[in-house]
């Protein structure tokens, strides 16, 4: 959004499509919210999922501050309604997006770990695939001794 001459109105066009933006912007926080927190993975991917959790939804509380400063954009608005020839009011506000500390060394840790973790998983389940494929027909040549023999 381009900042209008001082004493200009604003851009209604402009100041509408700002607020699309950040109702879309929230949007799209609830909705990997909801994704992650329904989202069935193998248990090998838990502290990933752990640490994805909220990340990005805690940023939601960095909005609330903007009905707030839009409501001191009116008052100060009003408040120099009538000083046509005075200095322009100055109104800026920052918004600051952060995740908690050491979260992108943990989340690199485990993405680096989740193949030996995956890995150990397959080594597993083709041991275990193995060995029923070895024990099933020595079990069934038993049991047919058994029965005929």
């Amino acid at each position: 959004m381009t900042a209008p001459e001082p004493g200009q109105p604003g851009d209604l066009e402009e100041i509408h499509n700002c607020c699309l933006l950040l109702r879309d912007c929230l949007s799209l926080i609830v909705d990997h919210e909801e994704g992650l927190r329904f989202m069935h993975l193998p248990e090998e991917f838990d502290e990933l999922k752990g640490l994805l959790q909220g990340a990005i939804g805690s940023q939601i509380k960095q909005f609330e501050s903007i009905p707030d400063m839009l409501d001191g954009i009116v008052t100060k608005y009003v408040d120099h309604a009538d000083f046509t020839n005075s200095d322009p009011v100055v109104i800026s506000h920052e918004i600051v997006f952060d995740l908690p500390d050491g979260w992108s060394r943990k989340v690199s840790r485990e993405l680096n770990r989740l193949p030996r973790k995956l890995a150990a998983r397959e080594k597993s389940q083709n041991a275990s695939g193995c060995l029923s494929t070895i024990v099933l027909p020595i079990l069934i040549f038993f049991l047919a001794i058994l029965l005929f023999g």
